[in-house]
């Protein structure tokens, strides 16, 4: 069988001798070679450039390599790409490993060790951090399967199966460059990470062993160090000749950029045709038709595909009535399927849902940036919505002396799913004299009826309408949320696996247990450095509080990440379960993910205990109760609702300064900043809370920012979950400090610091979302 074409692609601004040596090292093991040569680099680079790979481009300065990624795996044309650093040269058993990586069917990427040599080429270093030094470098030549963040020592993001090969790279950095050298690089990146936000301590101790004493080592094979001498002993001699073109095309800003994640879209790239391949049909109201559309990409920049797109580009859908007024809002986007490049098309399956209203409506398809612009190119058509349902009378129904007002029939057959009969109508006409009454006429209606309603109605559960709302094992549209017993929902979808999680079988890296031990070694450290106290709380998931609630039984095959993390490793996590287990269905809410003002004073007395508070939970005039969807129910339709307890005020505190309404404005939650001060409490210390909506949302919901606000002189709440800003706590003096985080993010590693006011501003004046990645890296999936 044919073995895989293999393209190796890699940036330098090296010296031309070491690169000829190390491409050199390479050439029987690869087939095509696509070099990027920064345009700040050695200048005879440009001259043997012709004798060293098959394509040349000239890339332009940009702040790191990272984000010369996209465009160079783009310029491949290998079935698989292999993309090196400079100082990175093939094991023996990796080029004997190859082939048969590629030949597996089903991989998309592979993730391969790196083996650094050091103090000598004939061992490498085996101690942490070097003995985890993994990357996906390996991938499958797909561009659809691609995302490039363009963070500093960012990496590139595989959709689909992924494997952690054994066969090393060999990573010859810290016998090329001298140790001053290797500082002066290190200030360099410091200065990069500054400017980015990015991290910085993950890197520092791969750079520099000299620093770390008991250092362990192990040999390497004879081949792999002859590999190694070589690139050292390199000169400036002419390389092999290759044939190759001649041309060197020269890279734009433009070409590099248009890859990224973190890309700005603008004006000229709101330009897109729509074309609906499946005409809309007439049907009833509520009903779903799924039909295909093409999008032509009319702009300069990609189109990124889903789920979760970055830049968050969808398709979406509108409707209007005869005055061309708004008929629905709040209607679902859906994504691309695969990144579309300038000029190019896709077709995808769009799930269209008919306006609840009857009549002639006008469908609006076309893309959407979110919360930035349409683009402003539509396809549309005519649809007849029809009434929910048609019903037929066996015969005329009864006069009845006072005709019921037609907006009653018309509520009672939306509460019943169809058509109400006209002595239906009548019963309920004497007593519905508010929503509730016409509630609990149309319920004592169903169920005595011998025609029982087209659909299960009620939407709030309550023990005498449990026949009458959707059965255990109901999954919401999007299948994201299922129905379990007695009304409770539950997450079951999304990119955080919760339920995988919860079973044990959630996919995490082989440094995952090592990488989070690590962290918060130096979180506590770093806090203490400060002189500040940490506390590092974990909220748990709802599955792991009303399991026996879930619509079907759940059978663990293995600890779960917080397990893990406690148990195995001893991390000194505060993960207050057993206090919310004393009363879990008081702790939690019915329709959401958070946490009743029950569940949030046990999550409030255990940080006040470990911090050293005297504890005040107490809850105000204030508060009132309302049935609202919550961010489970809403995922139904129509929305599931729940009984929610809100308060007004911040009780005996004062808000200070927040950015919340600003940031809620833009549509995101992360880097949103609260401040509040209490002059009357007795304990004059100052909080600082790196969390999410678990630590605080609004006062509504009393969470721990809150309730730590009854007790403190002053809190501060900042939505970074598990976050770290030293400049941030040293700048309010804090003397204490909370790193809190919701269990499903465990398996996500939080980055070793943010920078707290650069992500607000991103936020607010860029008016940019900051997603998840902004705070957590990137881990194998």
């Amino acid at each position: 069988m044919r073995r895989p074409l293999l393209s190796l692609c890699l940036v330098t601004a090296s010296p031309a001798a070491q690169v000829a040596a190390v491409l050199q090292a390479w050439h029987p093991v690869v087939d095509e070679i696509v070099l990027g040569i920064d345009e700040r680099g050695d200048g005879r680079m440009l001259a043997e450039a012709d004798n060293l790979a098959d394509r040349v481009l000239v890339l332009p300065a940009v702040p790191s390599m990272e984000r010369y990624l996209g465009v160079l795996h783009g310029a491949c044309s290998g079935e698989w790409i292999l993309r090196v650093d400079d100082d990175e040269l093939p094991s023996a058993r990796l080029s004997a490993a190859l082939p048969s990586l590629m030949a597996e069917p089903d991989l998309t990427h592979v993730w391969l060790p790196r083996h650094s040599a050091f103090p000598t080429p004939e061992s490498c270093i085996t101690s942490l951090p070097w003995a985890h030094d993994l990357h996906v470098r390996l991938v499958r030549n797909s561009p659809g399967l691609w995302r490039f963040s363009g963070r500093l020592h960012g990496n590139i993001e595989v959709l689909g199966p992924s494997r952690v090969a054994s066969a090393p790279l060999l990573h010859a950095l810290l016998l090329l460059r001298s140790v001053d050298e290797r500082r002066a690089l290190l200030k360099h990146y410091d200065a990069l990470a500054a400017d980015t936000g990015a991290d910085a301590a993950d890197w520092k101790n791969l750079y520099l062993p000299e620093d770390v004493d008991d250092l362990a080592f192990a040999p390497l094979d004879p081949a792999d160090a002859a590999a190694i001498r070589r690139v050292m002993d390199a000169h400036a001699t002419a390389p092999r000749p290759r044939t190759i073109p001649s041309i060197h095309p020269r890279v734009t800003f433009t070409d590099t950029e248009r890859w990224l994640e973190d890309r700005e879209l603008g004006p000229e790239d709101h330009a897109a045709t729509l074309e609906l391949i499946d005409a809309v049909q007439d049907g009833p109201a509520g009903s779903v038709q799924n039909v295909r559309v093409e999008v032509t990409n009319n702009g300069n920049g990609f189109l990124p595909r889903g789920p979760d797109p970055s830049p968050p580009v969808f398709v979406a859908y509108r409707w209007f009535g005869a005055d061309e007024s708004p008929v629905e809002s709040h209607l679902p986007r859906t994504s691309l399927t695969e990144t579309v490049a300038p000029g190019a098309a896709t077709q995808l399956v769009v799930a269209i849902v008919l306006p609840r209203i009857s009549g002639a409506s006008r469908l609006v398809i076309e893309l959407v940036h979110e919360h930035v612009a349409w683009f402003g190119v539509a396809a549309s058509q005519w649809v007849t919505v029809q009434p929910p349902a048609e019903t037929i009378s066996d015969g005329p129904a009864a006069a009845s002396p006072a005709e019921p007002p037609d907006d009653l029939g018309a509520a009672l057959g939306r509460l019943l799913g169809r058509t109400a009969l006209d002595d239906e109508v009548e019963q309920v006409a004497g007593h519905a004299v508010s929503p509730a009454a016409l509630l609990d006429a149309a319920t004592s209606l169903a169920k005595g009826s011998l025609r029982p309603p087209a659909r299960h109605f009620a939407n709030f559960y309550r023990q005498d309408l449990a026949d009458l709302t959707p059965p255990p094992g109901t999954l919401s549209p999007d299948g994201e949320v299922v129905v379990g017993e007695d009304g409770w929902l539950f997450l079951v979808a999304g990119t955080n696996a919760v339920v995988q999680q919860f079973l044990g079988r959630a996919p995490l890296p082989p440094e995952w247990l090592d990488r989070w031990a690590s962290l918060v070694e130096r979180r506590v450290s770093a806090v203490r450095s400060l002189g500040a106290e940490a506390t590092l709380l974990v909220v748990p998931d709802k599955l792991a509080l009303l399991e026996r609630h879930f619509p079907e039984p759940l059978t663990p095959s293995g600890p779960r990440p917080i397990e893990r993390l406690v148990q195995e490793a001893g991390l000194p996590l505060l993960y207050p379960r057993e206090a919310l287990l004393t009363d879990a269905e008081r702790s939690c809410l019915r329709t959401d993910t958070h946490l009743t003002f029950h569940g949030n004073e046990q999550i409030h007395r255990a940080v006040c205990a470990e911090l050293g508070v005297v504890p005040d939970f107490s809850v105000p005039d204030d508060v009132r109760h309302r049935l609202a969807p919550g961010d489970l129910g809403s995922h139904f339709d129509p929305p599931i609702l729940g009984m929610f307890a809100s308060g007004e005020g911040y009780g005996a505190a004062q808000l200070h300064e927040s950015n919340y309404e600003q940031v809620r404005a833009v549509g995101g939650h992360i880097g949103t900043r609260t401040i509040m001060r209490n002059p009357e409490a007795r304990d004059h210390r100052t909080l600082v809370i790196f969390g999410d909506s678990y630590g605080f949302g609004a006062p509504a919901s009393r969470a721990l920012g809150w309730s730590m606000a009854q007790c403190l002189r002053e809190v501060h709440f900042v939505w970074v979950p598990m976050g770290w800003d030293p400049d941030y706590v040293e700048a309010t003096g804090a003397e204490l400090v909370v790193c809190q985080t919701a269990e499903r993010f465990l398996s996500r590693h939080p980055r070793e610091q943010v920078n707290v006011l650069r992500l607000a501003d991103e936020n607010i004046r860029r008016r940019r979302v900051n997603g998840l990645g902004s705070v957590f890296q990137d881990t194998p999936g």
